[in-house]
C-alpha cells in the first residue's frame, strides 16, 4: 500500500512535466494505434518515417500480460 501511494503521489504532478509523456502499458497494448500516434506526435516524428512498427514491441504478444494483478 505504501509503494502504491508513493507511486500515485509522484504521478499527480505529471501535468507539470511538459517534456515527459506518460503512457500506460495497458493503453499501449490495447489501444496501440492511438498510443503510437500520441508518441510520434510528442516526439515530432512523421509516422511515414516510423518504418519499424511492431518490430520490437508486438502488442498482440503483450495482451496476455494485461490485468495480471487481478489474479493476486
Amino acid at each position: 500500500i505504501r509503494w502504491h501511494r508513493a507511486l500515485r503521489s509522484s504521478v499527480e504532478s505529471k501535468d507539470q512535466l511538459e517534456d515527459v509523456l506518460f503512457i500506460n502499458f495497458e493503453d499501449l497494448v490495447l489501444q496501440y494505434d492511438t498510443a503510437r500516434s500520441r508518441i510520434l506526435q510528442f516526439l515530432g516524428v512523421d509516422p511515414v518515417r516510423s518504418v519499424k512498427e511492431k518490430e520490437y514491441f508486438v502488442p498482440e504478444k503483450s495482451k496476455k500480460n494485461v490485468g495480471l494483478w487481478k489474479d493476486y
